[in-house]
């Protein structure tokens, strides 16, 4: 996961900037009156839990898992508290110490998974971020995975998209990426008709009057225009990347 100010692993980082905002919310709740250490966790975890009520009715752990991690870094234990963040990532191997913490078992599963991704749209929301892409990339591998399994994550994939639409994900952009075949191929999405029909779209012999907010969009193929337009982009980032590197040398021991 990335932000405008970290490239990778910014799930912490949005994590800690949403308690902040949550504390900063209850000291103007109380006039800006100053709490003992004790009482502003507690109150911050009350004012968590209200926040997540909707998410907590569907995903208990949740909510659990994050209390857990902040009473473990209250604590100092930040060993404990990385292993939280990773669980409600979906990393799999954490330490049985730091589930017993937030009292959970076993791994994030799918249905989980899509609560989690609501809660982590209700923190991006309060700590002042716009929302959160999702890219999908490559899908066209379903195609050359077992049977069943492709038939699990074209369904996962159907599921999912009925749920923007629905509404429940407020804040999501989600874009999903593939080759032609994908999509049109009999390995792709045409295997399950519910999902072929959501992502049709007619298109003409040509891509000069395509509609930019269809469901269904294509890339043109790149021509002598277009290829000069990349490599003088990508000139001029490793241009400017040299340059960086000269006004701010590294200091390595």
């Amino acid at each position: 996961m990335s932000t405008a100010d970290q490239d990778q692993g910014a799930f912490r980082s949005i994590v800690d900037a949403w308690f902040f905002a949550l504390e900063e919310d209850l000291l103007q709740a109380n006039n800006g009156e100053q709490l003992s250490e004790t009482d502003l966790l507690e109150r911050t975890n009350d004012l968590m839990e209200k926040r997540l009520v909707s998410i907590t009715k569907m995903a208990p752990t949740f909510a659990a898992t994050l209390r857990a991690y902040r009473s473990a870094i209250a604590e100092g234990n930040l060993q404990e508290a990385e292993a939280l963040l990773a669980w409600v990532a979906g990393q799999p191997n954490v330490s049985a110490a730091a589930k017993r913490r937030a009292g959970i078992k076993g791994d994030v599963d799918h249905f989980a998974a899509l609560s989690f991704l609501q809660g982590l749209l209700v923190m991006l929301r309060d700590a002042g971020y716009a929302g959160l892409i999702v890219v999908l990339d490559e899908v066209e591998t379903l195609q050359r995975v077992r049977g069943d399994i492709r038939e699990k994550s074209l369904n996962a994939l159907r599921q999912l998209i009925d749920e923007v639409y629905g509404g429940r994900f407020q804040g999501l952009y989600l874009l999903v990426t593939g080759t032609p075949p994908f999509f049109d191929g009999p390995q792709g999405i045409q295997r399950l008709p519910p999902l072929a029909q959501r992502l049709h779209v007619e298109f003409g012999p040509g891509d000069r009057f395509d509609n930019p907010r269809a469901v269904q969009i294509r890339l043109r193929n790149f021509d002598i225009q277009g290829l000069v337009e990349v490599g003088r982009k990508v000139r001029d980032l490793v241009a400017e990347g040299i340059s960086n590197r000269r006004s701010h040398p590294s200091t390595c021991g």
